[in-house]
């Protein structure tokens, strides 16, 4: 989940040859790039992911992305908006 629509730039931790031993980062300026991996990917808003799909209403929300938090939600502010009405 992201603030708006955009290619981002994944950075995977290995170690002993093997992917995803660590917490891979979505970082902009994510210099200490020694035993990771780094993929090209597509990030979008919550609010959109949901609009595009038809989906009106969320229930629960589980999010884990650590230091993205506050980019992450202001892409979903529609989204707890209507979670707000919900409760």
């Amino acid at each position: 989940m992201a603030e708006k629509r955009e290619s981002a730039k994944i950075f995977v931790p290995i170690a002993n040859q093997c992917i995803g031993t660590g917490i891979a980062r979505l970082e902009l300026n994510f210099n200490d790039r020694r035993n990771t991996l780094d993929f090209n990917i597509d990030i979008d808003t919550l609010d959109n992911i949901l609009n595009e799909l038809n989906i009106d209403k969320v229930y629960f929300l589980k999010i884990d992305i650590e230091s993205y938090v506050s980019k992450a939600l202001s892409g979903m502010i529609d989204t707890l908006k209507r979670l707000k009405d919900y409760s």
